[in-house]
């Protein structure tokens, strides 16, 4: 048994900081690949191991410690995270896109793991529960797919969740299901079937989607409901057995009322600055501006944040600035290299980006609007928090 065991690692090379001076390793972390393509600005964590036939790994890639990442074919486009304690093992290809994170305690055992842009896998989310090293066992998510905490992928079938798929925590999804006490020759079934979940579907806290389901594109499912049929598009559905409640439509907010939610959204994230620590000082809006002010903060020069109020405005002097509609190319052009221009309706982000505009484009975020597409997101800690989170009890029993 050593024997074979031992012919089956000779078949990958062992790639260590000799052969990778660009990659930061952990102690004790290993690559073993046959292949390998790796980018720039990668950080491998302690104690982590990855194998895989065929290995890309894209610049800015932070993979964290005590992860176990095994995969016929395992690609992990640019600064993307996998959190601490990560155990992949999937026999022929992992992909996630740019900019995903997948969070800690993540467990993902399947065929095929395929994941667009934005994937976002949150902490303790499994793909398994039994029978995921079967054939069938294959997971496709499109992009922007936001999976809550304690989610289960039971994919001993194929499970697809098409873009901008959402759920809340403790959600679960079921590709079969069987008693040995109900058998087949009794005249009973064994449930084994694909679970499709179409674009820009939310599936809310605590939902099970049982095999053989298709949720149609735009559908809420209410907590708490249990999916065992099909569920049609635009509609609420709930409860136990889940069925349609009602239609859902959206309509496109004109100009003017789009420009009052955001100025809510702004008034809030300032809220929001202020108990993290900052001084937020309102200003006189300028012509061209609904709403201005700047933000301080003792370590950092005070940055100026501008909501404009048109989509012909000019651009004005900022160093955020916030456009509910698209601005003319005229006059993206003449942005300084030193600002950051959000564009709400489009989703763009242009310009620099800086700690104090990745906040905003969390807060975005958290209110429906991302923006941007390079890196995954991220916020500024309350300083409470940071004060704590930083203390270290070692030091201070050492001086004690």
């Amino acid at each position: 048994m050593r024997d074979r065991e031992l012919a089956a690692e000779s078949e990958f090379r062992l790639w260590t900081e000799l052969d990778l001076p660009h990659v930061t390793f952990g102690a004790d972390a290993v690559i073993f690949a046959k292949e390998l393509h790796i980018g720039q600005n990668v950080s491998i964590g302690a104690g982590t191991v990855v194998v895989a036939d065929s290995l890309e790994i894209g610049s800015g890639v932070q993979i964290g410690a005590l992860c176990d990442l095994r995969a016929g074919s395992l690609s992990v486009a640019t600064n993307s995270e996998i959190g601490r304690a990560c155990k992949v093992l999937v026999a022929d290809e992992f992909r996630i896109g740019r900019a995903s994170r997948i969070s800690w305690d993540a467990r993902i055992v399947c065929r095929s793991f395929v994941a667009g842009d934005f994937l976002y896998f949150a902490q303790d989310c499994s793909v398994g529960y039994g029978g995921t090293q079967e054939s069938t066992a294959l997971i496709r998510l499109g992009n922007n797919v936001a999976l809550g905490p304690h989610t289960i992928l039971n994919a001993n079938c194929r499970i697809e969740l098409e873009d901008n798929v959402g759920s809340g925590s403790y959600v679960s999804l079921w590709t079969h299901g069987y008693h040995f006490g109900h058998s087949v020759l009794d005249g009973f079934a064994a449930s084994f079937k694909p679970i499709l979940v179409r674009r820009n579907v939310w599936l809310g806290y605590h939902v099970t989607v049982l095999p053989g389901v298709t949720i149609g594109e735009n559908s809420i499912i209410a907590a708490g409901s249990v999916v065992a049929r099909s569920i049609e598009r635009d509609v609420l559905a709930g409860g136990v057995p889940c069925r349609v409640l009602k239609p859902i439509s959206s309509v496109v907010l004109n100009p003017d009322d789009a420009l009052r939610v955001v100025e809510e959204i702004l008034d809030s994230w300032a809220c929001e600055l202020r108990w993290k620590g900052f001084e937020v000082e309102a200003l006189e809006c300028s012509q061209g501006s609904a709403k201005s002010f700047l933000v301080r903060d003792a370590d950092e020069a005070p940055l100026k944040v501008l909501l404009l109020n048109s989509q012909h405005a000019s651009l004005v002097d900022g160093d955020i600035i916030v456009s509910v509609e698209d601005l003319p190319e005229e006059v993206t052009r003449q942005i300084p290299s030193s600002v950051c221009l959000f564009q709400l309706r489009s989703r763009k982000l242009l310009g620099v980006s800086t700690p104090l505009s990745e906040d905003l484009r969390d807060h975005l975020r958290r209110h429906t609007i991302p923006c941007g597409t390079e890196t995954v997101w991220s916020c500024l800690p309350a300083k409470r928090f940071a004060r704590l989170r930083n203390f270290n009890p070692k030091i201070r029993r050492a001086h004690a």
